[in-house]
C-alpha cells in the first residue's frame, strides 16, 4: 500500500487538473458537482496480449482495471465514466479525432514494452499519445506514458547502458509558481 502512494497521489493531482480543465460551456458547476455529468475518461492498457494473458492466469488485474480503480478512488466524489482500448491487439482500430475530443482525459497504463522498441505496439501507442496532444485532451502517463509522451514530442528514449534507474524524491518543495499550478491548488 506503501508504494502506491505516489501513484494515488499523482491521480489526485491529474483528477485535479482534468476538473479545471472542463470547458466552462458546459456547465458551471461540472467541476466541482458530483451530481453533474461525469468526467470520460479513456484508459490506454499499453501492455502486450501476451502480458495480459500471464496476468490473467496468475489472477492479476490488468493495468487497465488498477488506473480505473484508483482513478475512481481519488475522484472526490466526481463521476468518472471510464472506456478502455488496448492498442497492443491485432485487431486494435485506433479512436478518431473527434472520438478522442469527446473525452476529459487519457490515461496510459505501464507496458511490457520501452519506447525504444521498434514495433508497431509500440509505435500505436506512440501515435495515439501525439494525436492526444493534437486534439487537447490532457493525459496521464507515468513511466512508459511518459516514454512515449517524449517520443511523441519528437524526444527520445535510449537504453540506460548502466541498467535500470530507480529515483526517489524526498523535501521537494513546491516554489510559489508551482504553488499556483492548477495541479496544486
Amino acid at each position: 500500500a506503501a508504494s502506491s502512494q505516489p501513484y494515488r497521489v499523482a491521480m489526485a493531482s491529474a483528477i485535479r487538473v482534468l476538473r479545471a480543465r472542463v470547458p466552462r460551456s458546459v456547465g458551471a458547476g461540472r467541476c466541482m458537482s458530483s451530481s453533474a455529468a461525469p468526467l470520460r475518461i479513456l484508459v490506454v492498457d499499453g501492455y502486450a496480449q501476451k502480458s495480459r494473458d500471464e496476468f490473467n492466469r496468475v489472477g492479476m488485474p490488468l493495468a487497465s482495471s488498477l488506473y480505473a480503480d484508483m482513478i475512481t478512488a481519488n475522484s472526490a466524489g466526481v463521476g468518472v465514466e471510464f472506456d478502455t482500448i488496448f492498442p497492443c491487439e491485432e485487431a486494435y482500430v485506433p479512436p478518431t479525432d473527434d472520438e478522442l475530443a469527446t473525452y476529459d482525459g487519457c490515461a496510459f497504463t505501464g507496458s511490457s514494452y520501452s519506447a525504444y522498441d521498434d514495433n508497431v505496439d509500440v509505435h500505436r501507442q506512440v501515435d495515439l499519445m501525439a494525436r492526444t496532444f493534437e486534439t487537447g485532451v490532457s493525459s496521464f502517463g507515468s513511466c512508459w506514458g511518459l516514454q512515449i509522451a517524449a517520443v511523441a514530442c519528437g524526444g527520445k528514449v535510449e537504453l540506460n547502458p548502466k541498467g535500470r534507474e530507480v529515483g526517489v524524491g524526498r523535501k521537494v518543495m513546491l516554489s510559489g509558481e508551482g504553488r499556483d499550478h492548477p495541479m496544486f491548488r
